[in-house]
């Protein structure tokens, strides 16, 4: 088997370059070029340009991987709006704007719900996946805005008491 069919990280995104850099592993990957318009709905295979995002995923043989996608600028015909220009989304790799994949910010937000920020931090560094204290705190509060805000209704209400006083009432 390739070694592109055996390390590509995500099943849609075509490997054009596995190569060893220094102390890390980087892949390099582009999406099928062409998407649906976010507004319409309709196929777009009209291409102006691409753009370089980078992405880190979870380690390979314990050491930093980091995928290199060239993201494809698309363009709707079928619209007359201002913004006709929209870039190609694979949320199956990543949300808009993430720096990790779905699967290591996965890891990220499960050790730093568990342990906290800077043992988490020392934790994924050993891992081969570095993330400061801070970002490691950014998601799980991201991932807890998140759940605060869908729909579900409350289970469990937790009342804490703050003094240790105790009122005797009269019978």
């Amino acid at each position: 088997m390739e070694k592109h069919r055996l390390l590509t990280p995500i099943a849609g995104l075509r490997v054009t370059e596995v190569k060893r850099d220094g102390d890390r592993w980087l892949i390099s990957a582009a999406g099928p070029g062409h998407g649906a318009c976010p507004a319409c709905g309709a196929l777009s295979t009209s291409r102006p340009s691409t753009y370089l995002r980078s992405l880190q995923d979870l380690p390979l043989q314990g050491m930093r991987l980091t995928i290199e996608w060239r993201v494809a600028r698309l363009r709707c015909r079928r619209h007359a709006r201002a913004q006709r220009i929209f870039a190609e989304r694979f949320s199956a790799v990543a949300d808009r704007y993430a720096r990790r994949t779905g699967r290591m910010a996965d890891i990220v937000h499960l050790l730093g719900r568990g342990t906290g920020g800077r043992p988490a931090e020392r934790i994924l560094q050993r891992l081969g996946m570095p993330v400061s204290d801070d970002t490691v705190l950014r998601v799980v509060q991201r991932r807890a805005m998140q759940q605060r805000a869908s729909p579900f209704p409350l289970r469990v209400v937790g009342i804490q008491v703050a003094s240790a006083e105790v009122v005797e009432i009269p019978a």
